[in-house]
């Protein structure tokens, strides 16, 4: 009779088998991770044209182009801008000029990036000596949309642009998006609406033409 003998599997086999066995899943878990990865890989990639496509569209909206000027008030003389600051409750130390203000209304963008447009206060002294130098008046929100620079005269909103422009700067104060002659809502606490609005309120200032009795940028 002939004798069976069974041959157990030796230690190099079985761990042969085991080593098969985990490359396996780490070939399977690495494949997932490149699967996992492929939408980030895509977003990092795509991540620079996008940017680019958002800055051609705000180029291609016109932003900071001035749509319109509309001329609101004259302070001939240091004396007339002297009463609308104490109106307001401000000091006239700084006051060597009358000043012209005007309302722009000019192109901008929404929170969202959307073409939009929006109004603030121009304010220049009544002088020819030197450049002119702007400063903008990044003032805080009102409740209704006539709380702005361009639609408000002897106030806060409005006072310390004519203050700079009395002291021989231009004075400029955008009145934020959905105020004064802007269309819709104000987004409310907004930072980055109040930028853009603040900035293209600074590049439609530039694209003024300034009267000769008013200086040169």
């Amino acid at each position: 009779m002939e004798e069976l003998v069974v041959i157990p599997a030796s230690p190099s086999s079985r761990s042969g088998t085991r080593y098969r066995g985990g490359l396996r899943a780490a070939v399977a878990a690495v494949c997932c991770g490149l699967l996992l990865s492929g939408p980030a890989v895509a977003t990092a990639a795509t991540a620079p044209a996008a940017h680019a496509q958002t800055q051609a569209q705000h180029e291609e909206h016109g932003r900071g182009s001035l749509v319109f000027a509309e001329k609101l008030y004259t302070l001939a003389t240091p004396q007339a801008v002297t009463a609308e600051l104490g109106a307001a409750g401000f000091e006239d130390d700084t006051v060597r000029y009358g000043v012209v203000a005007y309302r722009l209304v000019y192109r901008t963008v929404d929170p969202y990036g959307r073409p939009t447009t929006a109004s603030g206060l121009f304010v220049l002294p009544l002088t020819s000596e030197g450049r002119l130098q702007a400063v903008s008046f990044a003032h805080g929100t009102g409740s209704h949309k006539d709380d702005s620079p361009s639609m408000r005269r002897g106030e806060f909103v409005s006072a310390p642009v004519i203050a700079h422009a009395a002291a021989g700067a231009a004075g400029v104060a955008p009145d934020y998006l959905g105020m004064g002659k802007g269309p819709g809502l104000h987004p409310w606490m907004d930072i980055g609406s109040e930028t853009t609005a603040s900035l293209d309120m600074l590049r439609a200032a530039r694209a003024f033409e300034v009267p000769p009795r008013c200086g040169v940028w």
